[in-house]
């Protein structure tokens, strides 16, 4: 692992390109800006995906 890489980049590393940019889109984009749900409910959705 490249020390300037952090754990989850490292990890997605491992897994196709479109893999890895549908993760990305889902679990930092996606979910974090859905403006109806309270951060909890946007963790717990994240948690479970």
């Amino acid at each position: 692992m490249n020390p300037s890489m952090t754990t989850a980049q490292a990890q997605q590393a491992e897994y196709p390109q479109p893999f890895a940019e549908l993760t990305e889109h889902m679990l930092f984009g996606e979910m974090c800006t859905r403006t109806q749900w309270t951060p909890r409910e946007r963790s717990l959705a994240t948690a479970q995906e």
